[in-house]
Parts: C-alpha cells; sequence; structure tokens
C-alpha cells in the first residue's frame, strides 16, 4: 500500500519525498487507515514515475482548455489546492477551496463530482 500512497503524492507533487502529515488524501484513496504509517523509502519505480507522468499529460491533452499549459500547471491549478475531507455517517466529501480557475472544470468531458473507486465501497463526493 505505501508504493500506491507514494505514488498518488507524486502524481500530485511531483516529488517523491513526503511528510505524513500532508498523506490524507492519499490514504483514503488507498483505503488505508490514517493511523497507518507510509513506509519512508522511496518505493517509485522510475517506470511508475514516468506512469504518473503520461498520465498528466494524457489529462491536459484530453482537456483542451490546458492545451498550453504544463504538467506544474495542472497540479499547481487543480491537484494541489486546499480542501477539508470530511466525513459524514459512513460517507466521504472533500470540500475544495474556490479558486478563479474553476471555471474551468466546466469544460471536462468526466465527473469531477462523485468519484468512485472500484477497490472502495463508498462514493467519493466533491464540492468545488
Amino acid at each position: 500500500m505505501s508504493t500506491a500512497i507514494q505514488a498518488l503524492h507524486f502524481l500530485a507533487t511531483g516529488k517523491a519525498n513526503f511528510f505524513e502529515g500532508n498523506l490524507i488524501l492519499e490514504k483514503y484513496i488507498c483505503g488505508t487507515p490514517l493511523k497507518v504509517t507510509v513506509e519512508r523509502e522511496c518505493l517509485l519505480s522510475e517506470k511508475i514515475k514516468d506512469e504518473a507522468i503520461n498520465m498528466l499529460r494524457e489529462v491536459i491533452r484530453q482537456w483542451p482548455e490546458l492545451k498550453n499549459s504544463t504538467i506544474d500547471d495542472l497540479r499547481e491549478l487543480f491537484i494541489q489546492r486546499n480542501g477539508k475531507l470530511i466525513k459524514k455517517g459512513s460517507k466521504y466529501k472533500i470540500i475544495v477551496e474556490r479558486k478563479v480557475q474553476d471555471l474551468l472544470l466546466e469544460k471536462l468531458s468526466w465527473n469531477i463530482s462523485a468519484v468512485n473507486f472500484p477497490w472502495r465501497k463508498d462514493v467519493l463526493f466533491v464540492d468545488w
């Protein structure tokens, strides 16, 4: 599970090193309890890093409004955002800090308001 958490962190930040307290969302996505410590040693192969970068390039390619953007632009504008992960009963919701660039989210051809991970029983609702 540590590799998956580290991969998500790399996807979001471009960095292999991390602060444990900043891995809340990554742990939630992977279904890892918050109290579980993530291995400090980097477990990411170059292949995993390359796949993460290729996935971000594909997001930019599929989102015409970002066609002149870099991977770092995508990360800074849409992925590395302040927010709160809230649990209400058995449901989880993320409330993301609103920004001007959120207008571009309306142009996406995929849903980002309800995220269903096949390995999780719950749906993550996102408030942009």
